[in-house]
């Protein structure tokens, strides 16, 4: 048998190389980029696999020019080469008994000899599982730890199977091995619980040295191994420890893991062990004063005269009664009622409604305390610590301190006192609520980065330790040299050079030479050109919304000059109506309403930010201007109204109104929400996922999102007065515009500490961060404010890779269907690549060229040969390109449900050209919106025009959407909405058929086919009616069909007119028929017309684009 061994001379060099961080030389463009070369040990036989990860600061970076081609071999021969992104795997079949394994010219070399099995050169080499820990959570620039414990926790999500696990003596963990960064160095281990009723396992690795590249490896899989006497001795613990209880026992006595034999006893009958804890499992208290808790008997180990020591604890404060409380405490008290005197203590005092730590030190008489400022929340897992080091004590609560109290003189004399947890044998009227975990006393003073370090490792083990997933066999790895390219969309985009053609002729714009490129070398042709009048229709929804008049249809049929499309693209551009049809798609991704959104959803004025934004879109306003307004109007020089109004952006956003939620939370989760918007909306990344730990694929790290996090964190707390029984009113920044106000964003004068949530959670704030920008994307100029206003500008800067990128694949999709990057909303190493990478770079940068206008870049799109296509689908092109990827024809969409609706309301001849103002409230089924009492808002159906605005201007309550526009689809706006659904349900024809709205469209478009300009004979009317639906004539089959259902529906109410007197009436809304009830000829004609008209708008062809 033969196994894969590197050298040991090479071995210790590239460990050393690797452990200390160092990267070899990198090209300019992608410094710090490097390859890594691994290789299993352990493995037996021929061919010998091997991987290539590349990474970027210590993250996983995909490359895209890495190939087989890139790998030198001597000695062997490569088989089996893939893998794409950042990881590349392949074999090497050995043609002598040492090989080498090299990437790049000049890169170093890895050297594998083909040995003996036995031959080993580090211990555990034929364990069968290993797992690399590292610790960047721990931070830069922090001096080491010396022979720290740490936690790790094995769970299957970091593809540990416990079947790995080897038993040996009744002990399941018998073959599990710790070693430092040289593998052969072994560390003392403490298994606390193994695979629990969570399916976790629970151990305490004792670190030589801890530092923020400090790498130590788990070993695993070896059968017949017995557990090493270090995993039960204490030996862990050797590093000040004098006490050390998990509280992991079922029942008492309470074991000391220090090795000191301070073990606990039971105190009562109301402690209950066993219970959920912070590791593993925890004891409760739940008894007062002496009536219940533990008890460890005096020892020298406890007794520290005027030296130094340290106490540390896990506490989940539970809700007491009322009155003076000790909850928590843990500490050295004299017995009896007296005054206290040479004692220390440490837990969480709770007088009247405080609920906040403390540490104190009694000597003699004479007391020293250090508390904390802030309240902790109950039933939440706190951790406290409480240091003396000399004549200072300092207080610390979740690694932050708290207090420090300088001039503590003398020794503690409480020598022969019993330690107490959780009771007070001198007080019965006091008592303990909390459940208990993890507490250790030292006797030296732990730094501050001790207790940080103790805190992070155990409340957000992920962020703070990096678990590589187990590999068979031990892994050797060295950096090799050459350096590839990073991830395309984290580079700015250049202007790519056209592609040639074969068919340039059937290029219009530079846009089609990208796409007809694609198409040739798949083998494929574009589609034929789109009719004209299908043509028409589709650029007057995608521009402004609505369809086109019949004047404007028959005009343009009529224009056979070489400039007709040009001139119907600038029509559309110019109408009043384009900015209402792309407001539309703004909003949704601004998350816009009506009201607040959760809980009572209570409505509020901001419809003044809508119509901004619809007038920004009609002006062409620059998009780095749109966006600097948005995100920081308030603070522009000479800001005027209307820019102050921009801000609304972040205003009209869902709020909760809930009087129960606590003011910071609110306020808080109002900024996550804020920050994640602007990634989403601007640099379509999934930067939320750094909310709680580094990310797991893209180069963001949590201290760049609380970084970013800053910039929104400077704005006063939008929490108003209570306006009864569990509300809130919302309140915040706000502005007189005519006779409403609207809010607005507002910088406060000083601004807040901004700190890292442990985990995401605002209750366990880490250490503090100043404002900044993902270091991973381009470097802000230097002339940037520190503020929102720098922030926005760094978006809209040129070298910015993403911004422009996101926007013009957004509207791309608004106009075919699907980006060109079809995970729009993630442009990160797990979305999906360009499908024309030359393509959307182009209109990159052209957008940036053009001076940010989007009317520019649409106007290019819409001129192109490749929007001109048909939806027509071309033979083959359902096998050859099922998804349209390559853009051989035109989409065929259903319409968005405002579209719809404003197409029926259009079509009829009723819609309203009003624009701006409060919104309106179209007729819908009664009862929709809940009403609680008399404070609730009420839905007042409009009347008259009111009824028949655009449906941008709906009322938007996201609790209670308007049906109509729920059943095709439309957004709560609870969250941002990048890309909407597009489904088909019986409930959208039952819409059609049957909403009001729709009936009283109905009931319109047959007035217009029976009024005084209408055509005289029946086929006319279907004809014009089809038209105004569909912007062409009716085939002769779809004209009989017409024909006949309105002869069917006519000659039915010629025989009973009262049925279609009543069709009248309960259909035309605000609609005035001037039909006399006697006129039964005129009602049956109408009532007829109306039924074909219902049908006409119900149609496929009618709600569809394509």
């Amino acid at each position: 048998m033969n196994a894969v061994k590197t050298s040991a001379r090479l071995l210790t060099g590239f460990l050393g190389m690797v452990a200390t961080g160092i990267c070899l030389p990198a090209s300019p463009g992608t410094a710090g980029l490097k390859p890594v070369i691994t290789a299993p040990h352990g493995t037996t036989g021929s061919p010998v696999s091997i991987r290539v990860t590349f990474t970027r600061k210590d993250l996983p970076t995909p490359v895209s020019d890495f190939a087989s081609e890139d790998v030198n071999l001597t000695n062997g021969t490569l088989v089996d080469f893939s893998g794409s992104g950042h990881t590349y795997n392949f074999k090497v079949a050995p043609t002598a008994g040492e090989f080498s394994v090299s990437v790049g010219a000049g890169a170093a070399t890895n050297r594998f000899s083909i040995l003996d099995e036995g031959d080993s050169g580090i211990p555990f080499y034929t364990w069968s599982r290993q797992m690399e820990i590292s610790f960047p959570g721990y931070g830069s620039g922090r001096p080491a730890l010396k022979d720290f414990p740490v936690l790790m926790v094995f769970t299957n999500g970091r593809g540990v199977n416990f079947k790995d696990f080897n038993s040996h003596n009744g002990i399941p963990w018998a073959d599990l091995r710790f070693t430092a960064a040289d593998k052969k160095t072994v560390l003392n281990h403490e298994v606390e619980s193994w695979n629990d009723a969570d399916g976790r396992s629970w151990v305490w690795v004792q670190v030589p040295e801890l530092a923020h590249d400090t790498k130590i490896y788990a070993f695993w899989g070896k059968e017949g191994e017995a557990a090493p006497a270090s995993s039960t001795n204490g030996s862990t613990w050797e590093n000040g420890h004098v006490g050390v209880w998990h509280f992991n026992e079922g029942a008492a006595p309470v074991a000391d893991s220090s090795g000191s034999g301070n073990q606990g006893e039971n105190v009562g009958s109301g402690v209950k062990y066993g219970q959920p804890g912070r590791v593993g499992r925890g004891v409760q208290m739940t008894q007062s004063g002496g009536n219940g808790g533990v008890k460890v008997p005096d020892s020298e180990a406890l007794d520290f005269g005027d030296g130094n020591f340290t106490l540390e604890m896990w506490e989940r404060k539970e809700a007491g009664s009322s009155g003076w409380k000790n909850i928590g405490d843990f500490g050295k008290w004299q017995t009896g009622a007296q005054p206290g005197q040479n004692e220390w203590s440490l837990g969480t005092t709770k007088t009247g409604n405080d609920n906040k730590p403390g540490f104190s030190i009694e000597i003699g008489k004479t007391s020293h305390s250090v508390n904390s400022s802030t309240d902790i929340a109950i039933n939440s897992w706190n951790h406290i610590a409480g240091v003396r080091d000399g004549k200072t004590i300092r207080l610390y609560v979740n690694g932050v301190e708290e207090g420090t109290r300088t001039g503590v003189s003398g020794a503690v004399n409480n020598v022969g006192r019993d330690l107490h947890f959780g009771y007070f044998p001198f007080k019965a009227s006091l008592s303990t609520h909390a459940t208990l975990d993890e507490m250790r006393i030292s006797s030296v003073a732990r730094s501050p980065d001790w207790i940080r370090a103790t805190y992070m490792c155990t409340s957000a083990n992920d962020s703070f330790m990096t678990y590589r997933v187990p590999t068979p066999g031990g892994e050797e790895s060295v950096a090799a040299s050459k350096s590839f390219t990073k991830h395309w969309a984290y580079d700015a985009p250049r202007r790519p050079r056209l592609p040639k053609v074969r068919d340039a002729a059937w290029c219009r714009k530079p846009i089609d030479t990208f796409v007809l490129a694609g198409m040739e070398s798949r083998g494929m042709r574009p589609g034929p050109h789109a009719d004209p009048a299908s043509w028409l229709r589709r650029v007057s929804f995608d521009l402004v919304g609505l369809p086109p008049t019949i004047e404007e249809l028959d005009t343009f049929l009529e224009d056979s000059s070489p400039g007709a499309k040009s001139r119907v693209v600038d029509r559309l551009l110019r109408s009043r109506s384009f900015g209402e049809r792309w407001a539309r798609h703004w909003l949704d991704l601004a998350r816009y309403g009506d009201s607040t959104g959760i809980h009572e959803d209570v409505v509020r004025p901001s419809w003044a930010w809508r119509d901004w934004v619809i007038q920004a879109f009609n002006e062409d306003m620059p998009f780095d201007r749109f966006t600097i307004e948005q995100l920081a109007g308030d603070l522009l020089p000479d800001v005027t109204l209307r820019q102050r109004i921009a801000t609304g952006f972040h205003r009209a956003a869902p709020f909760n109104t809930e009087g129960g939620t606590p003011k910071e939370a609110r306020r808080t989760y109002q900024v996550l929400d804020r920050v994640n918007v602007t990634g989403t909306v601007w640099l379509g990344t999934t930067l939320e996922c750094a909310q709680c730990h580094d990310h797991k694929y893209d180069p963001f790290t949590q201290e760049d999102y609380y970084r970013f996090f800053a910039y929104f964190n400077n704005t006063p707390d939008e929490m108003g007065k209570s306006i009864g029984a569990g509300r809130a009113a919302m309140a915040g920044p706000t502005v007189k515009f005519g006779d409403t106000t609207t809010f607005v964003m507002q910088e406060m004068a000083r601004p807040r500490r901004t700190r890292i949530f442990e985990r995401g959670n605002y209750e366990t704030p880490g250490k503090n961060v100043v404002l900044g920008l993902p270091q991973s994307l381009h470097p802000p100029a230097d002339d940037l404010p520190a503020n929102r206003l720098g922030l926005a500008r760094w978006l809209v800067d040129p070298d910015n890779p993403l911004t422009a990128r996101v926007t013009v694949n957004r509207w791309w999709a608004e106009l075919f269907g699907a980006g060109l990057v079809r995970t729009g909303t993630d442009f990160g190493t797990q979305g999906e690549a360009p499908t024309h990478p030359g393509l959307l770079d182009w209109l990159a940068v052209e957008f940036i060229e053009q001076g940010w206008s989007m009317k520019r870049i649409l106007r290019t799109i819409v001129l192109s040969s490749t929007y001109g296509q048909s939806s027509t689908i071309p033979a083959g092109a359902l096998s050859t390109d099922p998804g349209n990827l390559w853009l051989s024809r035109a989409p065929r969409l259903r319409l968005s449900a405002e579209a719809i609706r404003d197409n029926a309301l259009s079509v009829a001849g009723i819609l309203s050209s009003a624009q701006g103002g409060p919104p309106v409230y179209p007729p819908q089924p009664g009862g929709i919106w809940w009403i609680r009492d008399a404070k609730s808002p009420v839905y007042k159906t409009s009347v008259g025009e009111g009824r028949y605005r655009r449906s941008l201007y709906t009322i938007w309550r996201r609790s209670y959407l308007h049906p109509t526009l729920a059943n095709f689809d439309a957004p709560d706006r609870i969250t941002c909405a990048a890309e909407r659904d597009r489904t088909n349900t019986p409930l959208q024809a039952l819409t059609l058929l049957n909403d009001p709205i729709y009936l009283e469209a109905a009931f319109g478009l047959a007035l217009r086919l029976t009024g005084d300009r209408a055509p005289s004979t029946t086929g006319q009317r279907i004809r014009l009616g089809f038209r105004l639906a569909t912007a062409r004539s009716p085939t002769r089959e779809e004209h009989e069909l017409l024909t006949g259902l309105f002869n069917n529906r006519h000659d039915r109410f010629k025989v009973d007119p009262g049925s279609a007197h009543k069709l009248i009436e309960s259909t035309r809304g605000g609609l005035a028929a001037g039909i006399s009830p006697s006129d039964s000829s005129a009602a049956a004609e109408l009532a007829a017309w109306f039924y074909l008209a219902n049908v006409l708008l119900n149609l496929d062809e009618t709600i569809t684009k394509g």
